[in-house]
């Protein structure tokens, strides 16, 4: 039905950034989505809007200053959350494209992990699939449904980034995060704070300072990506999961 939740969640997503497009439920609790082209760049960008959920997260990077006991129970399990008891203290995140991303995060000031073997690693130069420990908060990431909106923007060199802005519950407990994270007065020790979309760490800047209630995402985007994830934002989740991404495509007509 074209009126279903899921199919005009679909549409909304969908399309601003491809003209044409119609979306309808099929039994068998599928999703059709027809594309007027056979252009495999429209394609595989439709079948990208429908993979992302842009959920976006604050978490702080897992140190042994302050998360001893973490990194000694992370390397005891393999699992994508690093338990103690029926706690969730911990989780694992793959960098985005970290063999271009250095820059962004530092793997060197991280816990990694190959995310194929599961081991823990300390040097990731071989790495393809690089994940890094980040500590959550006995109240879980700052992040999801605390976050107000999200708009396109540029950083001070031109390039493109994200621009957020919290709800007031979401700018309190990021703000009580970043101040209990802050440098150390006395070491002069700095934590990292990644910025996690979609449970894949985009950048994790150094915290220099208590963050409130706004703030910037920058990284190695094009301007076709931060429109594709501000869009997708603005259309909102995803009424149910999709178990799986895009598997099959047909054509009609010549």
């Amino acid at each position: 039905a074209p009126d279903h939740p899921l199919a005009e969640s679909l549409q909304r997503r969908i399309g601003p950034l491809v003209a044409g497009v119609r979306v309808r439920l099929l039994e068998g609790h599928k999703v059709e989505v027809v594309v007027p082209t056979r252009d495999k760049k429209v394609i595989a960008l439709v079948k990208r809007i429908i993979a992302t959920q842009a959920k976006l997260e604050f978490l702080i990077v897992a140190n042994s200053t302050d998360h001893p006991e973490l990194l000694k129970i992370a390397k005891e399990q393999s699992g994508s959350a690093v338990m103690s008891g029926e706690q969730v203290v911990g989780r694992w995140a793959a960098v985005v494209d970290n063999q271009s991303n250095n820059n962004q995060v530092r793997l060197e000031d991280c816990v990694v992990r190959d995310g194929k073997t599961k081991k823990i690693v300390k040097d990731s130069a071989d790495v393809d699939n690089v994940e890094i420990l980040l500590a959550v908060e006995t109240h879980g990431a700052v992040g999801g449904k605390e976050v107000k909106q999200v708009s396109a923007s540029f950083d001070e060199t031109g390039s493109p980034c994200i621009y957020f802005e919290m709800t007031v519950e979401g700018a309190d407990r990021l703000r009580q995060l970043t101040t209990k994270y802050a440098p150390d007065p006395e070491t002069g020790f700095v934590r990292l704070m990644a910025i996690v979309m979609d449970d894949k760490v985009l950048s994790a800047p150094r915290l220099l300072a208590v963050i409130g209630g706004r703030g910037r995402i920058t990284g190695r985007f094009t301007r076709e990506e931060v429109r594709l994830l501000v869009n997708v934002f603005r259309a909102g989740r995803l009424p149910v999961a999709l178990k799986q991404p895009p598997t099959e495509a047909t054509f009609d007509g010549p």
